[in-house]
């Protein structure tokens, strides 16, 4: 099975040659009740890495080639080339990464419990 990033890679390069970039994705066919639904504006709000982004482009390109929808990405200004290189509306959110993974490593998430 191929990656997330192989197949936006692929569908950014058949958009930038003008050919269709709705591949056919194995296993998936677009369900009856979502074939007639009017295009909408996604906003899909991501904090993180790039890591955290990622994903969520390939999951913008599908909702904006197979669905005709409006989709825009708000996230840290550092990925604002790659969201758009992928054909995808930016809006920019405040905020570092690099800050946020430093402060995940001075405020855990989880403790061992003691004494249970």
């Amino acid at each position: 099975m191929r990656g997330q990033l192989a197949l936006a890679e692929e569908a950014k390069d058949r958009a930038r040659h003008g050919k269709p970039t709705d591949l056919p994705v194995p296993g998936f066919d677009i369900p009856e009740f979502a074939k007639n639904v009017p295009p909408l504006n996604i906003l899909i709000q991501i904090i993180g890495s790039r890591g955290d982004v990622q994903p969520f482009i390939a999951l913008g390109q599908v909702l904006k080639t197979e669905y005709k929808h409006r989709v825009r990405v708000a996230t840290h200004p550092t990925f604002k080339q790659f969201v758009e290189e992928n054909g995808l509306e930016f809006f920019s959110l405040s905020g570092d990464p690099s800050e946020l993974v430093s402060l995940g490593h001075t405020f855990p998430t989880s403790r061992p419990m003691s004494n249970v």
